[in-house]
This record gives C-alpha cells, structure tokens and sequence, in this order.
C-alpha cells in the first residue's frame, strides 16, 4: 500500500472506533435490499420461487430522540415485491406502500444498533394464470412486522434484517417475507 493509502485507511479506522451512535432526531431516506425472499400466494397453492428477479424498497423518514439511546423513526416505504413467473402456468406483480413505527436501541459506547418495524399499508397485487384464465388484481390492507441489526458511521446506517409483508386480497393470501440489507443516510 502507498503511503497515502495507508493514511486514508488509518483515518477511517480511527472515525469508526472514535464515533459512537446515539439517537439523533432528524431526516434520512435510504433502501433496502431483500435477499432469498420467500413468496407465497394462495388459494392458487403457489410457492413463488423468489430467485428470478430483483426486490427493492426505498424509505424516507424521520427518527425521534426518546432518549440517548432510544429512537423513534417513523417511516414511509414503497417495496416492488417484483414479478414473477411460476413455469408456465402464471405470472403475478406485486407492490406495496407503507406507514412503519421503527423503534431503535442503541447499544451502550458502540456504533451498533437493535431495533423492530411495524407497519401497515396497501398492497397491490396482479396475478394471471395462463391456463384456465383466472386473474386477481386488487389492492388491500397489509402489514409488515421485522427486525433489524444495523451499524451508524457518522451519517450513514447499515443494516441487516428479517421482514414479513402479508395481506388478503379478494380471498387470495400473499406473503413476502425473508432476510433483507438496507442503507440509510441521515440528514
């Protein structure tokens, strides 16, 4: 490594062991990632295999101080579920808006962080099956329940987390649940 190299890499090490989180009131947007989701739709019967398209969600929102330790985010989402391709028997489309209440601990002299979501929204569902000429397409409640694991730097948050989306739409149930990542910057 160069010298120049060597300096930058010390500096960013140094940040991070120097800066410790702590609840901070104020704005951030960012996006999550869903990794090896699960997707299921029924009465249909259909375990929708999640690994032939990409899910992406982006948030806005502003997070409360309780305390020093405690946060409040409160916070607006769109998820693309995708579309998906069951053989050659259907396709469906999913998409969905959310209101959450993010509640945060941040743990004790560390930049690391623990915390849930709740959420309720409408989810848009589209699904056509190809052989006997059936189709769903509607909007309805739905809801989402998770947890996250993150790290704060500064003005940037990552996290790792476990999410369940689930609504009935004209007696169809879906669900989308699975591990996501996610990155956050706070204004």
């Amino acid at each position: 490594m160069s010298k120049t190299t060597n300096t930058l890499f010390l500096s960013l090490l140094t940040a991070t062991i120097s800066t410790s989180a702590f609840a901070k009131p104020g704005f951030y947007i960012g996006g999550n990632i869903p990794v090896a989701n699960e997707n299921y739709i029924s009465p249909l019967g259909v375990k929708i295999d999640a690994t032939n398209r990409l899910n992406f969600e982006f948030i806005g929102g502003y997070e409360f101080a309780i305390s020093e330790k405690f946060g409040l985010g409160l916070e607006a989402q769109y998820s693309s579920v995708g579309e998906y391709k069951y053989k050659d028997i259907s396709t469906s489309k999913a998409d969905a808006f959310f209101i959450s209440a993010k509640p945060k601990y941040y743990i004790a002299d560390s930049n690391f962080y623990i915390g849930g979501m709740f959420g309720i929204g409408d989810v848009a569902l589209d699904v056509k099956n190809h052989h006997f000429d059936f189709g769903v397409k509607n909007d309805a409640v739905g809801y989402q329940i998770g947890v996250e694991a993150g790290y704060q730097i500064d003005n940037l948050d990552v996290a790792f987390g476990l999410k369940d989306i689930s609504s009935k739409i004209q007696n169809v149930d879906v669900r989308s649940s699975g591990p996501f990542v996610g990155i956050r910057y706070n204004f």
